[in-house]
């Protein structure tokens, strides 16, 4: 269920590559870090943040990241 736009993804945009982002890092843990990780290698995403839209924290790394990949 949580892969169901990635074919959309890769047919429409096949070269744009994905960076995935969890943003409910105020309440993170290990098992949804790890959760996170797997999903990253099911959908090809060439990597997994984690930042807080909350509090913004580490929301500029996450800018980063999609500026240096994009």
């Amino acid at each position: 269920m949580l892969v169901k736009w990635v074919p959309e993804l890769r047919h429409y945009a096949p070269l744009v590559p994905i960076v995935l982002v969890g943003t409910k890092m105020v309440s993170i843990s290990l098992y949804v870090h790890m959760n996170g990780e797997e999903l990253k290698k099911q959908i090809g995403a060439v990597a997994y943040l984690e930042c807080s839209s909350k509090t913004q924290q580490v929301l500029m790394k996450v800018v980063h990241w999609q500026l240096c990949v994009g």
